[in-house]
């Protein structure tokens, strides 16, 4: 065994190990700097990347007696700091409240017919299994990016405001993703219940004007645009207005049995 490896990979835990300390404190901190959370989660992700490296290498140089301990104690450590980046990557979104009407009418839970429609679309889906498995693959990866979250049964009971969203499918003539799924805020669980769409203000969009945009963009000699990936996902939601945003899925689509 390479025990300078072995030392090597001691000095990037170490490391790790001060800056979730400073997330630590930013959390109790009243006031969250977005930018330092930003860098912080930027170089705990690296040191991840890092320590992934180190992991392989040292895995490579372990005697076979030894491999299942060297796998049973990185594999802790890596699916602990994981949970950490996950914690830090959502702190370090921009949180936005929902515009709720200052007296909107009474928001129905919605459950019923969110489950149904989750269901029709499930099976219908099972006819065109690519789609389906594409479709499970993006709710999978917006869990992974901190996008959405699980919710437990114990949650389900003990919240009193609570809102499912049906959503569906809608196919695209593109290769990387021929589907996108949309959510259906104006679905009403009856026709004279409200919608949550019925609840939220119909404000114009805070955008910046067009025509100061591409005044700037002539005023100096070189100009640079780029594409903010996911940008609207990359908005959190505030915490009290997330479980009017529930939806249906099943942990295996491809698996009828699935819960």
């Amino acid at each position: 065994m390479d025990t300078k490896m072995k030392a090597v990979r001691a000095g990037h835990k170490g490391a790790v190990t001060k800056l979730l300390k400073k997330f630590e404190e930013i959390q109790q901190s009243s006031e969250a700097d977005y930018e330092e959370i930003s860098t912080l989660l930027e170089v705990v992700t690296q040191k991840k990347r890092t320590l992934e490296n180190i992991n392989e290498k040292i895995l490579e140089q372990t005697s076979d007696e030894d491999v299942a301990v060297e796998i049973l104690e990185s594999d802790e450590y890596m699916f602990n700091l994981e949970y950490k980046l996950r914690q830090i990557t959502k702190l370090s979104k921009y949180i936005a409240k929902l515009p709720w009407k200052a007296e909107h009418p009474p928001l129905p839970t919605n459950k019923a017919v969110a489950f149904r429609r989750t269901e029709s679309v499930i099976k219908r889906l099972r006819k065109e299994p690519k789609l389906l498995l594409k479709y499970g693959e993006i709710i999978d990866e917006q869990e992974k990016r901190g996008f959405i979250e699980r919710v437990d049964n114990e949650e389900i009971k003990q919240n009193i405001k609570l809102h499912y969203i049906p959503h569906h499918p809608v196919k695209k003539d593109s290769v990387t993703t021929p589907i996108r799924i949309v959510y259906d805020c104006s679905c009403k669980q009856t026709p004279d219940s409200a919608s949550l769409n019925d609840c939220l203000l119909n404000v114009p969009p805070k955008l910046n004007e067009v025509t100061a945009i591409l005044l700037r963009f002539r005023l100096n000699k070189y100009a640079v645009s780029t594409d903010i990936e996911k940008a609207f996902l990359n908005v959190g939601l505030d915490i009290e207005d997330r479980d009017v945003t529930r939806f249906f899925w099943l942990s295996k689509p491809t698996d009828p049995n699935s819960d």
